[in-house]
C-alpha cells in the first residue's frame, strides 16, 4: 500500500483509477491495489447446493402426514449425526440424507415410505484390475431390484497412510450387475486415470434400498488393489475380509 502526498490543486482523491482504490487511512491517503472478487464456487459444489435447495423445497411441499412418516422413520430406524454421533437425525434430516444419496444416483425423489423395509447387509468391498478394466468386488451377492451402492473412493496414496481426511471423491455409477462392477470410465472421468494394480487406495461404501429410505453402515476400509482374486484389504473399525 502507497501513501499519496496531495498538493494545494488535490486536496481530496477516492475511488478507483487503472488498478488502484485510493482511501483514507489513519495515515493519510493511500492506494491499494484494486481486488476482482473471484466465484471459488465449483461448478460441483453449485450442483450439489441446487440439490439440496430442491430437496429443502421438497420436504416443504410435503403433507403434514408424510413428514410425520418420516419422523417416525427416524426413530424406527435411528442413523447418527456426523458432528453428534451421540444424536441420531430427525425425519427432516433423514429425508434430505437418504434423497440427496438417491438423487446424486439417479433415482428420483422419495416422498412416501414403504414400511416393507428390506433386509440389507453390510458390504465388504475389493478393487481388482484385469486387462483394460478395473472392477469392485462385492463380498456378497448384490439383489439389484432392492438396493443400490453408493461408493467413495480415494486416489492413490502411500501404505503407510491411516488417515484419508478429505481426499474421498464419490464415484456415481449404475448398480446393474450381482457383484461385479466395472468402474473405468467412473474413475477416469474423476481423477483422470484408473488406479494402477498393486497400489492402496481408501474405499467407502453402502448400500441402499430402493425402495424405502434405509441404508447400511458406511464400510471403511484401505485396499490394495489386486490383479487377481484374493488380495485383500485393511479394515478401519469394522471387519473386512475377501476370500
Amino acid at each position: 500500500m502507497a501513501l499519496v502526498t496531495l498538493s494545494a490543486m488535490f486536496s481530496n482523491i477516492k475511488g478507483k483509477l487503472g488498478g488502484g482504490v485510493f482511501q483514507n487511512t489513519q495515515g493519510g491517503i493511500a492506494v491499494r491495489t484494486k481486488v476482482t472478487p473471484v466465484n471459488r464456487r465449483t461448478p460441483l459444489q453449485e450442483l450439489s447446493r441446487r440439490g439440496t435447495f430442491n430437496l429443502q423445497n421438497a420436504w416443504r411441499s410435503m403433507t403434514d402426514a408424510q413428514r410425520a412418516d418420516w419422523e417416525l422413520f427416524a426413530q424406527t430406524y435411528p442413523k447418527p449425526q456426523k458432528k453428534n454421533p451421540l444424536r441420531n437425525i430427525n425425519g427432516q434430516q433423514y429425508f434430505l440424507t437418504y434423497n440427496d444419496y438417491r438423487t446424486r444416483y439417479n433415482h428420483s425423489v422419495m416422498y412416501d415410505i414403504d414400511w416393507n423395509v428390506p433386509t440389507l447387509d453390510a458390504l465388504e468391498v475389493n478393487l481388482l484390475t484385469l486387462p483394460g478394466n478395473i472392477f469392485v468386488v462385492a463380498n456378497r451377492r448384490i439383489n439389484v431390484p432392492v438396493e443400490f451402492l453408493v461408493l467413495f473412493m480415494t486416489w492413490e496414496v502411500s501404505p503407510g497412510l491411516n488417515n484419508p481426511g478429505n481426499r474421498y471423491k464419490m464415484v456415481i455409477f449404475n448398480t446393474a450387475y450381482w457383484n461385479y462392477l466395472i468402474l473405468n470410465t467412473h474413475l477416469t472421468s474423476i481423477f483422470g486415470a484408473v488406479p494402477s494394480a498393486g497400489s492402496t487406495v481408501f474405499v467407502k461404501v453402502a448400500a441402499f434400498s430402493r425402495t424405502s429410505p434405509y441404508w447400511t453402515m458406511f464400510n471403511e476400509s484401505k485396499v490394495v488393489i489386486g490383479d487377481q482374486f484374493g488380495i485383500g484389504a485393511m479394515a478401519i473399525g469394522s471387519t473386512f475380509a475377501i476370500a
